[in-house]
């Protein structure tokens, strides 16, 4: 009898704090969702850091497009392309620090990358938000631009990729999503640019030719979920 009772105490404990902690369907903060493949379209802005002679690609606005697809759960593939409209200094190497500046060139940056993209809630949304992180890896690319009058050009780099972001799903085909995305990758120098002093060159005798930054880029867009 003592076994008994104590199931049914515990059976009992058990569905009220079910019941405490649970939420009928219509009331539940939860509501599933099915998006199998998703097309994004965003615009935000590129936060570029400081290199020697910021011969890097400044910062500068970006227009883009995201394609998603369900892999399972709360997985998706993500690809992304990214053109941020912005220009670098040319800086020439040869000339003193003082006049060494001589202004800026356009530069048609583009940024390539496909990766795996987690909803941290699941294949459902709370309150009609999914909180998602993605990673990935691809180019950082000005698609062969000529050099500079300094000899100098971004050219095609690695890059890795990491964000996270926010979706807002309504309901229906149409959702929200706000991101920041942190884009890896580096700025490579002619050896022209090395000094063999600590004050002839853009970058001194012992530093490396190749630079690597992180540059963070918040983002907005509109999505389509398609094929449903």
């Amino acid at each position: 009898m003592k076994r008994t009772a104590l199931v049914l105490f515990l059976l009992l404990a058990r569905s009220a704090a079910a019941q405490i902690v649970g939420h009928a369907p219509e009331s539940s903060p939860y509501l599933d969702i099915e998006d199998p493949r998703n097309l994004s379209f965003y615009g935000g802005y590129l936060l570029a850091p400081y290199t020697p002679g910021h011969v890097n690609p400044h910062s500068g606005p970006l227009a883009g497009i995201r394609w998603d697809i369900h892999l399972g759960g709360p997985a998706y593939f993500e690809a992304r392309w990214a053109h941020v409209f912005t220009d670098h200094d040319v800086t020439e190497p040869t000339l003193p620090p003082s006049i060494r500046d001589r202004g800026t060139k356009p530069t048609q940056l583009n940024l390539v990358d496909v990766g795996l993209a987690l909803n941290l809630v699941g294949e459902r949304t709370w309150h009609h938000l999914i909180p998602v992180i993605n990673v990935g890896f691809g180019l950082a690319t000005d698609l062969g631009a000529a050099r500079d009058s300094a000899k100098f050009r971004f050219g095609t780099q690695f890059q890795m990729t990491a964000g996270g972001g926010i979706r807002w799903v309504p309901g229906g085909p149409i959702q929200m999503r706000f991101d920041v995305a942190d884009y890896f990758y580096a700025t490579r120098y002619p050896s022209s640019f090395r000094g063999t002093t600590g004050t002839d060159g853009v970058i001194k005798p012992t530093q490396a030719l190749t630079a690597w930054r992180q540059n963070i880029a918040p983002s907005a867009g509109i999505s389509f979920t398609a094929f449903r």
